[in-house]
Protein backbone atom coordinates (compact mmCIF):
# COMPACT_ATOMS: atom_id res chain seq x y z
CA UNK A 1 0.00 0.00 0.00
CA UNK A 2 2.73 2.35 0.12
CA UNK A 3 5.95 3.19 -1.63
CA UNK A 4 8.27 5.69 -1.28
CA UNK A 5 6.20 7.24 1.66
CA UNK A 6 3.08 7.71 -0.48
CA UNK A 7 -0.24 5.71 0.46
CA UNK A 8 -1.28 3.99 -2.89
CA UNK A 9 -5.35 5.14 -3.63
CA UNK A 10 -6.99 1.78 -3.94
CA UNK A 11 -9.39 3.58 -6.44
CA UNK A 12 -8.41 4.59 -10.17
CA UNK A 13 -9.37 8.08 -11.35
CA UNK A 14 -12.10 6.87 -13.22
CA UNK A 15 -13.56 4.63 -10.60
CA UNK A 16 -12.94 8.57 -8.31
CA UNK A 17 -14.67 10.56 -11.08
CA UNK A 18 -18.04 7.97 -11.16
CA UNK A 19 -18.77 7.60 -7.82
CA UNK A 20 -18.21 11.25 -7.62
CA UNK A 21 -21.00 11.15 -10.21
CA UNK A 22 -23.07 9.03 -8.81
CA UNK A 23 -22.71 11.40 -5.36
CA UNK A 24 -23.90 14.22 -7.37
CA UNK A 25 -27.13 12.36 -8.93
CA UNK A 26 -27.59 11.67 -5.04
CA UNK A 27 -27.45 15.89 -4.19
CA UNK A 28 -29.58 16.45 -7.23
CA UNK A 29 -31.80 14.41 -6.14
CA UNK A 30 -32.08 16.10 -2.77
CA UNK A 31 -32.19 19.54 -4.74
CA UNK A 32 -35.82 18.22 -6.86
CA UNK A 33 -36.78 17.12 -3.39
CA UNK A 34 -36.59 20.31 -1.69
CA UNK A 35 -37.85 22.26 -4.97
CA UNK A 36 -40.76 19.90 -4.95
CA UNK A 37 -42.36 20.72 -1.23
CA UNK A 38 -45.11 22.27 -1.53
CA UNK A 39 -45.61 24.51 1.67
CA UNK A 40 -49.70 24.04 1.85
CA UNK A 41 -48.93 20.13 2.79
CA UNK A 42 -46.65 21.42 5.81
CA UNK A 43 -48.04 20.10 8.88
CA UNK A 44 -49.18 22.93 10.09
CA UNK A 45 -52.00 21.59 13.04
CA UNK A 46 -51.82 23.98 16.16
CA UNK A 47 -51.61 21.77 19.11
CA UNK A 48 -48.94 19.98 17.55
CA UNK A 49 -47.37 23.01 16.85
CA UNK A 50 -47.52 24.19 20.64
CA UNK A 51 -45.74 20.90 21.62
CA UNK A 52 -42.96 21.02 19.17
CA UNK A 53 -42.57 24.70 20.46
CA UNK A 54 -41.46 23.42 23.83
CA UNK A 55 -39.95 19.94 22.83
CA UNK A 56 -37.44 21.69 20.81
CA UNK A 57 -37.07 24.65 22.65
CA UNK A 58 -37.55 26.13 19.44
CA UNK A 59 -38.26 30.16 19.37
CA UNK A 60 -39.32 31.08 16.24
CA UNK A 61 -41.53 29.77 13.52
CA UNK A 62 -38.08 29.26 11.16
CA UNK A 63 -36.98 26.95 13.84
CA UNK A 64 -39.98 25.14 13.47
CA UNK A 65 -40.81 25.18 9.78
CA UNK A 66 -37.13 23.51 9.12
CA UNK A 67 -37.66 20.69 11.59
CA UNK A 68 -40.73 20.69 9.84
CA UNK A 69 -39.27 20.54 6.39
CA UNK A 70 -35.98 18.31 7.60
CA UNK A 71 -38.24 15.58 8.62
CA UNK A 72 -40.37 15.84 5.36
CA UNK A 73 -37.17 15.20 3.52
CA UNK A 74 -35.77 12.33 5.46
CA UNK A 75 -38.27 10.03 4.44
CA UNK A 76 -37.28 9.84 1.00
CA UNK A 77 -33.00 10.21 2.09
CA UNK A 78 -32.48 6.90 2.85
CA UNK A 79 -34.01 5.07 -0.06
CA UNK A 80 -32.42 7.24 -2.38
CA UNK A 81 -29.16 6.88 -0.79
CA UNK A 82 -29.36 2.76 -0.91
CA UNK A 83 -29.40 3.48 -4.52
CA UNK A 84 -26.45 5.47 -4.48
CA UNK A 85 -24.65 2.97 -2.50
CA UNK A 86 -25.06 0.24 -4.73
CA UNK A 87 -24.09 1.98 -7.60
CA UNK A 88 -21.05 3.02 -6.13
CA UNK A 89 -20.54 -0.43 -4.71
CA UNK A 90 -20.68 -2.04 -8.41
CA UNK A 91 -18.35 0.83 -9.56
CA UNK A 92 -15.66 -0.20 -6.88
CA UNK A 93 -16.25 -3.94 -7.69
CA UNK A 94 -15.22 -3.21 -11.33
CA UNK A 95 -19.27 -4.56 -12.71
CA UNK A 96 -20.75 -2.24 -13.31
CA UNK A 97 -23.28 -3.79 -15.41
CA UNK A 98 -26.79 -5.04 -14.53
CA UNK A 99 -26.22 -8.71 -12.98
CA UNK A 100 -27.68 -11.66 -15.26
CA UNK A 101 -29.46 -12.98 -12.69
CA UNK A 102 -32.08 -11.43 -11.02
CA UNK A 103 -32.67 -10.40 -7.02
CA UNK A 104 -28.77 -9.75 -6.83
CA UNK A 105 -27.22 -6.31 -7.22
CA UNK A 106 -23.54 -7.31 -7.67
CA UNK A 107 -22.58 -10.63 -9.62
CA UNK A 108 -18.97 -10.98 -10.34
CA UNK A 109 -16.20 -14.19 -10.83
CA UNK A 110 -13.18 -13.97 -8.36
CA UNK A 111 -10.67 -16.97 -8.12
CA UNK A 112 -12.98 -19.29 -9.96
CA UNK A 113 -15.83 -18.36 -7.73
CA UNK A 114 -19.16 -16.47 -8.67
CA UNK A 115 -20.56 -14.12 -6.12
CA UNK A 116 -24.10 -13.02 -5.68
CA UNK A 117 -24.38 -9.98 -3.74
CA UNK A 118 -26.83 -7.68 -2.47
CA UNK A 119 -25.71 -4.43 -0.79
CA UNK A 120 -27.57 -2.87 2.04
CA UNK A 121 -26.53 0.56 3.63
CA UNK A 122 -26.32 -0.09 7.15
CA UNK A 123 -26.44 -2.83 9.86
CA UNK A 124 -30.02 -2.17 10.85
CA UNK A 125 -31.56 -4.49 9.22
CA UNK A 126 -34.61 -6.39 10.55
CA UNK A 127 -35.79 -10.10 10.12
CA UNK A 128 -38.47 -9.26 7.86
CA UNK A 129 -35.74 -7.02 5.08
CA UNK A 130 -33.20 -10.25 5.70
CA UNK A 131 -35.35 -12.74 4.75
CA UNK A 132 -36.22 -11.41 1.68
CA UNK A 133 -32.54 -10.73 1.17
CA UNK A 134 -32.69 -14.63 2.01
CA UNK A 135 -34.89 -15.91 -0.51
CA UNK A 136 -33.48 -13.22 -3.49
CA UNK A 137 -30.33 -14.59 -2.91
CA UNK A 138 -31.27 -18.33 -2.41
CA UNK A 139 -33.27 -18.13 -5.73
CA UNK A 140 -31.00 -16.41 -7.54
CA UNK A 141 -28.29 -19.34 -6.81
CA UNK A 142 -30.57 -21.42 -8.35
CA UNK A 143 -29.32 -20.30 -11.82
CA UNK A 144 -25.40 -20.12 -11.15
CA UNK A 145 -24.74 -23.32 -9.31
CA UNK A 146 -22.07 -23.43 -6.74
CA UNK A 147 -22.01 -19.63 -6.25
CA UNK A 148 -21.40 -17.91 -2.94
CA UNK A 149 -24.01 -16.03 -1.39
CA UNK A 150 -23.44 -12.47 0.13
CA UNK A 151 -25.02 -9.71 1.92
CA UNK A 152 -22.87 -6.37 1.76
CA UNK A 153 -23.19 -3.75 4.47
CA UNK A 154 -21.80 -0.31 3.56
CA UNK A 155 -21.23 0.86 6.82
CA UNK A 156 -20.75 -0.24 10.77
CA UNK A 157 -19.99 -3.85 11.84
CA UNK A 158 -21.30 -7.46 11.49
CA UNK A 159 -21.18 -7.04 15.53
CA UNK A 160 -23.54 -4.03 14.93
CA UNK A 161 -26.27 -6.36 13.57
CA UNK A 162 -29.50 -8.10 15.47
CA UNK A 163 -27.68 -11.33 16.38
CA UNK A 164 -30.55 -13.03 14.97
CA UNK A 165 -30.56 -11.74 12.17
CA UNK A 166 -27.25 -12.46 11.51
CA UNK A 167 -27.77 -16.25 12.68
CA UNK A 168 -30.58 -16.47 9.88
CA UNK A 169 -28.28 -14.97 7.45
CA UNK A 170 -25.63 -17.56 8.15
CA UNK A 171 -27.67 -20.68 8.46
CA UNK A 172 -29.02 -19.56 5.46
CA UNK A 173 -25.62 -20.02 3.67
CA UNK A 174 -25.57 -16.33 3.43
CA UNK A 175 -22.14 -14.70 3.72
CA UNK A 176 -21.95 -11.03 5.66
CA UNK A 177 -19.18 -8.17 5.53
CA UNK A 178 -19.58 -5.03 6.87
CA UNK A 179 -17.89 -2.00 6.84
CA UNK A 180 -14.48 -1.88 5.86
CA UNK A 181 -14.41 -5.06 4.94
CA UNK A 182 -16.75 -5.05 2.53
CA UNK A 183 -15.16 -2.15 0.93
CA UNK A 184 -11.94 -4.01 0.52
CA UNK A 185 -13.50 -7.24 -0.48
CA UNK A 186 -14.91 -5.37 -3.35
CA UNK A 187 -11.75 -3.86 -4.22
CA UNK A 188 -9.61 -7.08 -4.42
CA UNK A 189 -7.92 -6.43 -1.43
CA UNK A 190 -6.99 -2.52 -1.16
CA UNK A 191 -7.61 -1.26 2.09
CA UNK A 192 -8.83 1.96 2.62
CA UNK A 193 -11.30 1.76 0.13
CA UNK A 194 -14.19 2.87 2.38
CA UNK A 195 -12.33 6.13 3.44
CA UNK A 196 -11.79 7.18 -0.44
CA UNK A 197 -15.38 6.84 -0.79
CA UNK A 198 -16.53 8.76 2.03
CA UNK A 199 -13.90 11.34 0.89
CA UNK A 200 -15.35 11.62 -2.54
CA UNK A 201 -19.30 11.74 -0.88
CA UNK A 202 -17.28 14.52 1.76
CA UNK A 203 -16.10 16.72 -1.30
CA UNK A 204 -19.68 16.41 -3.06
CA UNK A 205 -21.16 17.38 -0.28
CA UNK A 206 -18.82 20.30 0.27
CA UNK A 207 -19.67 21.23 -3.71
CA UNK A 208 -23.20 21.20 -3.67
CA UNK A 209 -23.91 22.69 -0.17
CA UNK A 210 -24.09 26.33 -0.65
CA UNK A 211 -27.15 25.17 -3.51
CA UNK A 212 -28.63 23.16 -1.24
CA UNK A 213 -28.66 25.39 1.58
CA UNK A 214 -30.23 27.92 -0.44
CA UNK A 215 -32.97 25.87 -1.67
CA UNK A 216 -33.53 24.79 2.17
CA UNK A 217 -33.26 28.49 3.01
CA UNK A 218 -36.12 29.73 0.81
CA UNK A 219 -38.29 26.67 1.70
CA UNK A 220 -37.72 27.40 5.75
CA UNK A 221 -38.96 30.72 4.97
CA UNK A 222 -42.19 29.99 3.12
CA UNK A 223 -43.14 27.60 5.93
CA UNK A 224 -42.29 29.72 8.69
CA UNK A 225 -44.33 32.52 7.06
CA UNK A 226 -47.42 30.26 6.48
CA UNK A 227 -46.97 29.54 10.34
CA UNK A 228 -46.82 32.60 11.72
CA UNK A 229 -49.87 33.52 9.96
CA UNK A 230 -51.42 30.37 11.16
CA UNK A 231 -50.54 31.07 14.61
CA UNK A 232 -51.64 34.52 14.57
CA UNK A 233 -55.45 33.72 13.09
Amino acid sequence: MFSGGRRRMALTAEQRMLIANEFRAFAERRAKAVRLIKVAEIESNPFLLDFLVRELGAETTDEIGRFLISKRLERGAGTSMGRTLQSVARIVSGHREEPAVRGVDIQFDQSGTTWLVRVRSGPGINVTSASESIDQLTNAANDVPGARLLLGICYGTVGDMNPTVENRLRDSGVEVKAGEGFWEFLAKGDEGTMAEVEQIAKMVAAEKSALLSQLLDARVSEVARTLSNSRAD
